[in-house]
């Protein structure tokens, strides 16, 4: 990899692409137990054991307004020394690109996150989360 190229780790909610970057995401989880909290919060979906360390998770899909989807998958992202769940459809592969290959996010969106762009993957469009943005839907959602 090249010292300048940006790195994302791809995923599906929803039948769209999205993508945050690599930097934020501590691991992946395949179909994890959830356990669910009674009267839950917004997106909250539950609590998952992550190696003796109790995770809040949340449902990307419900932050971004998408389609209901499998959730089968869960990035463990990681803010500062806080970790947390965030519940997807799929995870699709970690992409790097030069950094001049990212567009700029649509004006028009009507998405509650904000985007640091776009780029093409595989001949589709994937939406960049702007991590920052996301943490504080999660926290107000």
């Amino acid at each position: 990899m090249a010292k300048d190229e940006a790195m994302f780790v791809i995923f599906g909610v929803g039948g769209e692409f999205f993508a945050l970057p690599i930097e934020h995401i501590k691991e992946v989880l395949v179909r994890p137990t959830v356990t669910p909290v009674p009267d839950p919060v917004g997106a909250q979906s539950g609590l998952i054991n992550l190696r003796g360390r109790i995770l809040l998770c949340h449902d990307l899909g419900k932050i971004l307004d998408a389609k209901e989807g499998a959730r089968d998958s869960m990035l463990v992202g990681i803010d500062g020394k806080e970790l947390c769940g965030i519940q997807v459809d799929s995870v699709s592969e970690v992409f790097s690109c030069d950094p001049e290959e990212i567009d700029a996010a649509p004006e028009d969106t009507a998405r509650k996150v904000s985007l640091g762009g776009t780029l093409n993957w595989n001949d589709k469009l994937v939406f960049i989360l702007d991590f920052e943005s996301l943490m504080e839907r999660m926290g107000s959602v």
